[in-house]
């Protein structure tokens, strides 16, 4: 089976390898999706303020719960104004001690525990 490059960076697909992908993708949904894009991905394109919390909270509360880690951290640029507000709105407190290991600007939010947050 021969298969034609879609865009010019792609080279098509030769040899036994090949023959085994065409099997595997005969084998999976077929899914149409534009490979054009005007931008990078943003947050913003996928979900809403809301869900984003919603998905942080789950996040955090399954890292303590059942994993039962002992520490959750984000690690955000100093630029990044929305995930500064997601940490606070979360109940995260700012971590200076931990920043102050890192040679670039960082900003280190510490998540607490349900238990310490109550």
């Amino acid at each position: 089976m021969r298969e034609t490059a879609a865009y010019p960076h792609e080279t098509p697909p030769t040899g036994a390898t090949a023959a085994v992908a065409a099997g595997l993708r005969a084998l999976l949904p077929r899914l149409q999706t534009p490979r054009c894009m005007r931008h990078p991905p943003r947050i913003s394109d996928f979900a809403t303020y809301g869900e984003i919390v919603m998905s942080a909270r789950t996040a955090r509360d399954h890292g303590f719960g059942v994993m039962r880690l002992a520490s959750l951290v984000s690690y955000i640029d100093p630029p990044n104004t929305r995930s500064i507000r997601l940490a606070e709105r979360l109940g995260a407190c700012v971590d200076d001690a931990a920043a102050a290991e890192f040679t670039r600007p960082v900003l280190v939010y510490r998540h607490a525990p349900v238990e310490a947050r109550q």
